[in-house]
């Protein structure tokens, strides 16, 4: 993970009164500098490591799955408590700006 040779560049050693460098190699790089410079960091301490959250509900188990038929955005999933308080699940599209004030409700998935 710390070698430069995977986003492309290598290591010209010291010779005589010139110093060493790193320049372009004539492969092509596995991947992007940035990329590598980005693993550096956190692997130095200098980056936190951001892990993704993960929710997964046992009553929407479609939820990232299934996109909007207005908008194609992914839908995700809410639960509602009604009068005798039970929990009523339903998915709805997470961009309320593409629809107006008030986010869409998928009572029925076709």
């Amino acid at each position: 993970m710390r070698n430069p040779l995977y986003c492309g560049k290598i290591f010209i050693p010291p010779y005589k009164e010139e110093n060493g460098c790193f320049v372009k190699g004539q492969h092509e790089p596995l991947i992007s500098e940035k990329i590598f410079a980005d693993v550096q960091d956190i692997l130095d301490g200098r980056k936190r490591i951001v892990k993704p959250k993960i929710v997964a509900m046992d009553n929407l188990p479609l939820r990232s799955f299934l996109k909007c038929p207005k908008c194609k955005r992914m839908l995700t999933g809410s639960a509602s408590k009604g009068k005798m308080g039970n929990y009523y699940y339903y998915y709805h599209c997470s961009s309320p700006a593409e629809h107006g004030s008030k986010q869409t409700r998928l009572t029925r998935l076709s």
